[in-house]
Formats: structure tokens, C-alpha cells, sequence
């Protein structure tokens, strides 16, 4: 059976956020902050095969967190992109490091609120890498 390459979720948590910064006595202004890289979400099917695990809608926390950046986000035409970086020699030499998964947290409270989840993959110090995805905010359906 072929397995799932990833899954990605917008956590409880985006919604809720959003939902308060819009209410007119509200202090905070919802935004993108960090990304954090770090392995976990997998879990293997009954063949033994490795698969990516649900990812539930309350979570609020990366496992295993071995990188952290900025993302570079931009919006055009109803679609939000967002790109993270992991540049070349993050992962120290002589060492394996496994990837599986990257948490978008906002910038005023630090809160994980979303997750995009793939299949692992083992990083060395000579690798970089960039994962992008994006938010399809619906308009005029």
C-alpha cells in the first residue's frame, strides 16, 4: 500500500488566534513568526511500513526540535506561501540528523499553529533545505 507523503494541519489554535485579533478590544495583531524543524508524526502501517501519523488538531508542540528560523511568507490572490530554511551546516559534521516534521508558530505568544508532516528523511551537515507550502484562503466560491 502506498503511503501518505505528508499531511498538514492548521491547528486549533490558527483559528483561535485569528478569530481574537480580529474582535475590536483586542491587544494582540495575529502574525507568522517562527518555524521549528524537528522529527515525529510518524508511525508505521500493519505491513511495517512507515507512515505519517495523524496529526491532532489540539497539538502544541514540535518533537524533537533541532532547527528554528524565520519563514519568508507572502499572499497573492487568496493563496498565503510560506517557505522554511534550513541552510548548509546546520546539522553538526559527523552527524545524522532525522527530519520529519515543521511547526509554524505565531509571533506575539509563541503558539504552534501549524503543522506540515512528511515522511523522514536523515540530514547531514552538508545539506540544506527548504520546505514550502501554503494556506488556500477560500474566496468568492
Amino acid at each position: 500500500m502506498a503511503s501518505q507523503l505528508y499531511k498538514a494541519i492548521l491547528l486549533d489554535s490558527y483559528y483561535q488566534l485569528r478569530a481574537e485579533s480580529a474582535l475590536p478590544a483586542s491587544v494582540t495583531h495575529f502574525q507568522f513568526g517562527k518555524f521549528r524543524m524537528g522529527h515525529g508524526f510518524l508511525t508505521v502501517d500493519g505491513e511495517g511500513n512507515p507512515i505519517v501519523d495523524n496529526i491532532p488538531s489540539d497539538t502544541t508542540v514540535i518533537p524533537n526540535i533541532f532547527h528554528t528560523g524565520d519563514p519568508v511568507i507572502t499572499y497573492a490572490n487568496g493563496r498565503t506561501s510560506v517557505s522554511c530554511v534550513m541552510p548548509v551546516s546546520t546539522i553538526p559534521i559527523d552527524t545524522t540528523q532525522p527530519f520529519s516534521v515543521v511547526g509554524i508558530y505565531d509571533k506575539a505568544g509563541d503558539t504552534l499553529i501549524a503543522i506540515l508532516a512528511g515522511l523522514e528523511i536523515n540530514l547531514t551537515s552538508i545539506d540544506d533545505l527548504t520546505i514550502s507550502s501554503y494556506i488556500d484562503n477560500i474566496l468568492n466560491q
